[in-house]
């Protein structure tokens, strides 16, 4: 009874065919499945025929598998296995072009516009996706943000070492070799957000080292500046490091 299998027999021939009785049919069918499972009524010459709603089939007029979901669980695989889905033909770039990085000494730099190359071209996606990728159209959109903060002892967080050329400019008993992070900031804060918390200080302000079309410069140099967007208003806090 395969894919040819052109013969529409009635459900008792079915069991009679294969020697067995109807709890015998549920037993066999109960020992592949490990979760509660929906099969659907069907005929026998339709065996290997994808699940179908004849409503939605009618209305999509195109392939369809239909499943139904029965619980949460199963809900949230369906959607991670096609977050994660294999793209086998970029494992193979992506394994050609490490091989390719490890026999050629290349720096990071290198090596990652080497993975990006890959997965810009190696990957299939639709004709909508490119268009939108050409037109450097948005893929998605959230009204929030997520800002993460380390709270890991000081000895256990990881730190971005300062660029070469500032690094040079340092002194040679110098130890400040790490570029500044949020938390550094807000131990550095402005007497103004003195009585604010990190969590607000997080969600509510942006560190930058200038701000064009301003003139904060003095004889040491530039200040660095606190921006925070509250609806219209905008307020910007000058100070500088001791």
């Amino acid at each position: 009874m395969g894919r040819n299998f052109k013969e529409d027999i009635c459900f008792s021939d079915f069991l009679n065919k294969f020697q067995t009785d109807h709890l015998g049919y549920i037993t066999a069918i109960r020992s592949s499945i490990k979760r509660p499972t929906v099969f659907l009524k069907r005929s026998t010459n339709a065996i290997f025929v994808n699940d179908y709603n004849e409503d939605i089939l009618s209305c999509w007029q195109a392939n369809i598998d239909f499943q139904f979901v029965i619980d949460t669980y199963a809900c949230a695989k369906y959607c991670v296995g096609y977050v994660l889905k294999c793209q086998g033909g970029v494992s193979k770039l992506f394994r050609a072009a490490i091989q390719e990085a490890k026999r050629g000494n290349l720096s990071a730099t290198e090596s990652f516009n080497k993975y990006a190359n890959v997965l810009i071209n190696g990957l299939e996606i639709s004709a909508q996706e490119a268009a939108a990728f050409i037109l450097q159209l948005w893929n998605t959109f959230c009204s929030r943000s997520d800002i993460y903060i380390n709270t890991s002892l000081p000895e256990d967080r990881t730190h971005i070492l300062r660029p070469s050329d500032e690094l040079l400019e340092l002194e040679n008993e110098s130890n400040d070799v790490f570029n500044k992070g949020l938390l550094d900031h807000y131990i550095n804060r402005p007497k103004e957000l003195e009585k604010t918390c990190l969590a607000e200080f997080a969600s509510s302000y942006e560190f930058t080292k200038s701000r064009s079309g301003s003139n904060h410069d003095n004889k040491e140099g530039k200040h660095n500046i606190f921006v925070v967007n509250r609806s219209s208003l905008k307020l910007y806090f000058c100070f500088r490091y001791t």
